[in-house]
């Protein structure tokens, strides 16, 4: 802030605080700093953001958003065109605050495996969270839902609660519907052992091969 001031910046630029996912620290007798897991100390992130004339006043927004929503997003607030293979929603216009601007009723938050830089078998799960609950399964069948408003600590999983079981069977349906669209499949982490190659680049995904990383940027995808 001191330079945007000292340079005369500070009132056309967009500032963005955020972090990385966060730790257990200790909850669900999960090791302290332990992360990859679907409960809110581990997916939930800071995201602050200024920008004169656009957000106006101290709001505070609550519009379910995924790591991927923000690259098109703030292409959005910045007049950037969006590439159309970009996977995200632009928000945007939920995050200004307009009444009728799209919003996600439910975000996909997953895990591929026991560690974060290496393809090591274990704790692969997919998840769904929405503004009141949390649901997620593991390749290992268990599984857990949480009202995340009645019980934000999840401390009461209520997958086996028979009042629980109608949105339990939703929550499935729409986490199954989520992955069909991105061709995912919960399956060991060393499945994706072929996505990359020998310098650890991703050369495909669940689309299929990717282009080679040495070739120039196909700036046609910019439409």
């Amino acid at each position: 802030m001191e330079y945007l001031e000292k340079t005369e910046r500070v009132e056309n630029t967009l500032l963005v605080f955020g972090s990385d996912h966060g730790t257990q620290g200790g909850a669900q007798g999960i090791n302290f700093w332990a992360k990859r897991e679907p409960y809110e100390e581990s997916i939930k992130v800071p995201l602050i953001m200024r920008l004169p004339s656009v957000f106006e006043g101290n709001r505070l927004c609550d519009t379910l958003t995924s790591p991927v929503d923000l690259f098109p997003s703030l292409c959005s607030l910045c007049d950037i065109q969006i590439p159309r293979t970009v996977e995200g929603y632009d928000l945007s216009t939920s995050w200004r605050g307009v009444g009728d601007a799209f919003k996600q009723e439910v975000v996909l938050t997953m895990n591929f495996g026991a560690t974060y830089d290496y393809l090591v078998d274990g704790n692969e799960w997919r998840g769904l969270r929405t503004k009141t609950h949390s649901y997620a399964r593991w390749l290992n069948g268990k599984r857990m839902l949480c009202d995340i408003v009645a019980d934000p600590l999840q401390m009461n999983n209520l997958i086996d609660d028979p009042n629980a079981k109608t949105l339990a069977d939703e929550m499935e349906n729409t986490l199954i519907n989520l992955m069909d669209a991105r061709n995912d499949k919960l399956q060991p982490a060393t499945s994706y052992t072929d996505w990359y190659d020998a310098q650890r680049r991703i050369i495909r995904n669940a689309h299929g091969p990717l282009g080679d990383p040495e070739d120039k940027p196909d700036w046609s995808l910019l439409k």
